[in-house]
């Protein structure tokens, strides 16, 4: 049966009417709208698995005035743009929330697209991904420029999940503290999944550890700091050395991170290589942070 998507309207004079509009399916918010009732509604309504799915557009810099939000899971989606939200990538996202699943690289492209992915255990397989990253983006057609961006992402994603990730029995960080030159290895069940993928000069490229651990609260902190640029580095955990997501976010068109929290973190970037390069650093920029 599909499911119903719902902007809270005029037409929905009270959050609850929304819901009720909406029935399982997906109902869309502006950050800027939320009313102090709303927010108590939403926190309230928290974890009720008939409630539909709330996605929240915001400006990024106001990401972390909404985070409670997103850590105690009174939203599924929280989208934060600078300059414009482009109607594809809305589009995208709400059928991303329609899926029973929120992780994967398919609601980004085309259906059917093929997606090459390959597991990486130890962190001396960083080389090999680096050179296939590039290969994607140089059978494309991408300019060299976009094809280092893209490189360069997939190793700022790789290392995160092969350093910073990784946690113990007791919740602590395993390897953040090494330096980043430092060999490491993942036990069985532990491998980073990495999945690359291209579209015309669309490129993707997705990785996901299995420890869940990145913080929501502190990412989304950071997150808004960067977009009013009051920093330069964005950390994921108050341990270790971050990873460095400011330069993600100045190398992707869109990134995206889905947690579930303590069992699995995705990151994904896409760049649109198509963009004139003179004009990448004005084009639509946006962060997507999704919560199970």
């Amino acid at each position: 049966m599909a499911q119903s998507v719902t902007p809270v309207t005029e037409g929905c004079a009270t959050l609850s009417d929304a819901f009720d509009a909406a029935g399982q399916g997906v109902v869309i918010m502006a950050a800027a709208d939320l009313t102090a009732l709303d927010r108590g509604a939403l926190l309230a309504s928290a974890g009720r698995r008939e409630r539909a799915r709330v996605l929240l557009l915001a400006d990024g810099s106001q990401c972390d005035t909404i985070s409670e939000l997103v850590v105690r899971g009174a939203v599924t989606g929280l989208t934060g743009f600078r300059n414009t939200l482009g109607f594809e990538e809305l589009k995208s996202t709400i059928v991303k929330l329609q899926r029973a699943d929120l992780f994967g690289l398919e609601p980004y492209f085309s259906r059917g697209l093929a997606v090459t992915t390959r597991q990486v255990t130890h962190s001396d397989q960083r080389a090999e991904m680096l050179v296939a990253s590039r290969r994607v983006a140089e059978a494309a057609g991408a300019h060299p420029r976009y094809a280092s961006l893209y490189t360069t992402v997939t190793e700022e994603f790789l290392t995160n999940a092969l350093y910073d990730a990784p946690t113990g029995v007791d919740g602590k960080p395993r390897y953040a503290h090494l330096s980043r030159g430092m060999p490491v290895g993942l036990a069985e069940g532990e491998g980073v999944v990495v999945s690359v993928c291209s579209e015309g000069l669309r490129l993707g490229i997705s990785v996901v550890d299995h420890f869940g651990s990145i913080s929501p609260h502190l990412l989304l902190q950071n997150l808004a700091r960067w977009f009013r640029r009051e920093v330069r580095e964005v950390r994921t955990s108050s341990g270790g050395a971050g990873l460095g997501l400011a330069f993600v976010l100045d190398s992707v068109s869109q990134f995206v991170v889905n947690i579930q929290p303590g069992v699995r973190t995705e990151m994904i970037g896409i760049v649109d290589a198509s963009i004139r390069l003179k004009d990448f650093a004005l084009a639509q920029n946006s962060f997507n942070l999704f919560v199970e």
